[in-house]
């Protein structure tokens, strides 16, 4: 049928929208998947008009699980959160350019939902190598601030340098050789939308960039309204 024979061009365009929309903010992201859904159209490829590219990434379950924690109701946001489900399959950890605090906090609640007690350390802090180090250690979940600020310190803990000596799991954190758990988990986080990153940096993660739209900040403002003055009705409508 129809839907079978745009598989392929379907299937062109969502990979094309992981590998390059997601570093971009709202109105260039636009024009990119306008510009997208042009050239698989005029490829010859039978694809989707207007292919709804959340609800074909995503489940309804994963959307009502992105409400429940508190992830602003619009289309740059849903974008996002498909784009850090899917950044675990490529072994890349999230950097959320994040000027307006959405991601960070939509971050955190998704590991406290699965019962994970995370940890936030900014990488400008005194005791960043230590809290680094514990989480490693003991599989702590750990978002960083303030990445902006991150020298060379985590590259072998991102690019997942991960060697096994005498049954262990180590990584290299500076001059130390640390453990590593298997539930540790990272995020990087950055409230500075124009930093331009160490291109050493930039390879080992995946930019999502959570810059604020017009809808979602409308979105973001009523939420915290509700939350304030009725929260009941905003409990109902995150439900």
């Amino acid at each position: 049928g129809d839907a079978a024979a745009a598989t392929v061009g379907d299937a062109a365009m969502c990979a094309a929208f992981l590998l390059y929309a997601p570093p971009l903010a709202a109105a260039p992201r636009a024009a990119l998947l306008r510009a997208l859904g042009e050239l698989v159209g005029g490829s010859g490829l039978p694809c989707t008009p207007r292919l709804p590219l959340v609800e074909t990434l995503s489940t309804a379950d994963d959307r009502l699980a992105w409400a429940r924690s508190g992830l602003p109701d619009d289309a740059l946001c849903a974008q996002n959160a498909v784009a850090m489900t899917k950044a675990a399959a490529t072994r890349r950890y999230p950097l959320l350019v994040d000027p307006s605090a959405v991601g960070a906090p939509f971050v955190l609640a998704r590991w406290r939902a699965a019962g994970s007690k995370p940890f936030v350390v900014s990488a400008g802090a005194a005791g960043f190598a230590r809290a680094v180090e514990s989480a490693l250690r003991f599989g702590t979940p750990l978002l960083v601030t303030d990445a902006d600020m991150l020298d060379g310190a985590l590259n072998a803990v991102l690019a997942r340098e991960v060697r096994h000596v005498g049954g262990r799991a180590v990584v290299s954190l500076g001059e130390a050789e640390v453990d590593v758990a298997p539930t540790f988990e990272l995020a990087l986080a950055t409230r500075d939308e124009h930093h331009a990153f160490a291109p050493q940096l930039a390879a080992r993660t995946s930019a999502i960039n959570f810059a604020v739209t017009h809808a979602g900040l409308e979105a973001r403002c009523l939420d915290l309204l509700l939350c304030a003055q009725q929260p009941k009705l905003q409990a109902r409508r995150a439900a």
